[in-house]
């Protein structure tokens, strides 16, 4: 298979705005427009650009699309993702404890009998059961983190 050369050449912000405007954007104030793509760029917003376009092999966009309309899209998509990762990042923080609660009790039990191995890891299938169960208790913090 022969690699095919990369052949559209690198545009200014102001050539990218104008291809934006040939292709049927709506552009009311271009300079607001130049800050947004030097701040963002052109190449990251091009994905939000693609529900506004009625053909994805012109670029042609829909009667009334304005930069706003794409910007908007990407100020939605920006906020879902912080939301979602504080949710992740409660649930991570709640299971970690679980672990580390688990795991350091069991460990000082481990430690304090006559053992040779003392490893509280040394036991990979009755680890490997406890994760089976503490599917269940990951199901129990998600609710608890979204509806307690």
């Amino acid at each position: 298979m022969t690699k095919q050369p990369f052949t559209k050449p690198p545009l200014s912000v102001q050539e990218q705005i104008e291809l934006l405007k040939a292709r049927g954007l709506r552009i009311p104030d271009e300079q607001r427009v130049a800050r947004y793509l030097r701040n963002i760029s052109y190449y990251r917003l091009s994905g939000y650009m693609y529900p506004f376009l009625t053909d994805t092999k012109r670029h042609r966009y829909k009667n009334g699309t304005t930069f706003e309309d794409i910007l908007n899209l990407y100020r939605f998509d920006r906020e879902l993702r912080i939301l979602i990762f504080a949710a992740i990042e409660k649930i991570e923080i709640a299971f970690r404890a679980q672990i580390i609660n688990h795991y350091s009790v069991e460990f000082d039990r481990i430690k304090n009998t006559s053992k040779v191995d003392r490893s509280p890891w040394s036991d990979a299938i009755k680890l490997q059961k406890k994760i089976a169960v503490s599917r269940y208790c990951i199901i129990f913090l998600i609710f608890h983190c979204f509806f307690t």
